[in-house]
């Protein structure tokens, strides 16, 4: 799915509860992921480092947001990038968890869902809710 927004409607979202109107991108990123892998989209090398994460993940909780501009180096016109942080809240019997591949495709889903925009999503945090590692 894709979503095509005017530069109205872009501005409207950064005038806006950034933090929500955010979040609501995440979710749907993270239900596009989540549709991949029961799909079977991803290669199969990869499949794990993908999809394992989702079974793992309770919540994601968008804490931050920002906006950059600068200017692009051939076409000489402004570029736009917005910044998500994101705290993610999970059970998992793993002390460590590699979430690098899954947040790198949550990334790539949430500018297919903004039309291309530019989208860098970063871990604030992890909390586990297991504290015991003995299984």
């Amino acid at each position: 799915m894709k979503i095509i927004i005017t530069e109205r409607q872009y501005k409207m979202l950064f005038e806006s509860n950034k933090n929500e109107s955010m979040q609501n991108l995440i979710d749907m990123a993270f239900d596009e992921v989540k549709e991949k892998c029961e799909g079977g989209s991803y290669i199969r090398s990869h499949y794990n480092y993908i999809c394992d994460p989702i079974e793992m993940i309770e919540e994601m909780k968008v804490v931050d947001v920002s906006k950059t501009t600068s200017m692009g180096y051939l076409e000489k016109k402004e570029l736009s990038q917005i910044h998500i942080t994101v705290d993610i809240h999970l059970d998992s019997i793993y002390e460590y968890n590699d979430l690098d591949n899954f947040i790198y495709q949550l990334q790539g889903e949430a500018r297919n869902l903004l039309g291309g925009s530019v989208v860098s999503i970063s871990i604030g945090d992890v909390n586990n809710k297991r504290k015991e590692f003995n299984w």
